[in-house]
């Protein structure tokens, strides 16, 4: 629980006990807004954001009480392949057009997120930057928002949420140099059919191999950095128009790709 003054500036911070009671104390007169963080996620006070949460104007001697906070949450209890206790799962929690609200990570099973306001979300889990072998997905087996099922918020109440994981789908192939040979090192990103990676680092590879599991079904782009911004995209092209997309298809295997680096990365483009 913190007390801001302005958007980015805490002047005033306590942890909740185990009863959720907070206190907050302020050696100054100023104007503060509320903002509770919880699992990562964080919401204002009376409002969306900084400038439309509730203002307290304290002044010398001042006690404000009853300022209560009735919050939201879900349960989700995974059920599928994979590490679902140890390596890190990615959750979304995204309004009904698919525009994310929050995000956070969890290596437990189940996972509790609660400071959700209550109302209607959609939720979005993917494990493939942390090396899961299931697939993403929006709840309920949905690939889009559109296909997603609803789960509504009550105040007070923590919902159970219970996914079942399908496998994923997998590429895996080896970056070769000019001459054929492996190289020393490479970094290889697996992206989405626009260009954005999907994680925010790349996969090392220190003898060419390259393998991206629980891949959900869709189109795929894999590129190779070059340093100094340029990209080397598959099948050998400095050109993001001139990329192959990857299809995964029913959450099925892309193997035994093989992908040339070019002779010389002067003048690579991104």
């Amino acid at each position: 629980m913190a007390a801001h003054a302005t958007e980015s500036l805490e002047v005033a911070a306590d942890i909740c006990d185990g009863e959720g009671r907070f206190q907050l104390i302020q050696l100054a007169p100023l104007d503060v807004r509320l903002r509770f963080s919880c699992n990562g996620l964080s919401r204002w006070h009376g409002g969306v954001s900084f400038g439309t949460a509730e203002q307290f104007a304290l002044q010398a001697g001042d006690r404000i009480t009853g300022v209560d906070v009735v919050e939201s949450g879900i349960e989700i209890r995974l059920d599928g392949p994979g590490d679902l206790e140890q390596r890190e799962v990615r959750i979304r929690i995204c309004d009904e057009t698919g525009s994310v609200l929050a995000s956070t990570e969890s290596t437990h099973n189940p996972i509790l997120i609660g400071n959700l306001l209550p109302g209607r979300i959609l939720l979005q889990l993917d494990g493939v930057c942390n090396e899961q072998t299931w697939a993403g997905q929006w709840f309920d087996g949905a690939v889009s928002p559109a296909g997603a099922t609803p789960i509504d918020l009550v105040a007070g109440e923590r919902r159970r949420i219970d996914v079942v994981l399908a496998p994923g789908g997998l590429i895996a192939g080896v970056v070769l140099q000019a001459g054929g040979s492996a190289p020393a090192s490479v970094h290889v990103a697996v992206c989405s059919d626009s260009g954005a990676p999907l994680c925010s680092w790349p996969s090392y590879s220190y003898d060419g191999e390259f393998l991206f599991n629980g891949l959900a079904d869709g189109d795929y782009l894999l590129k190779v950095d070059l340093g100094g911004g340029g990209a080397w995209w598959y099948p050998g092209t400095y050109e993001i128009d001139h990329a192959a997309a990857i299809g995964i298809v029913d959450h099925g295997a892309v193997t035994g790709l093989s992908w040339t680096l070019p002779a010389s990365t002067a003048g690579a483009r991104r």
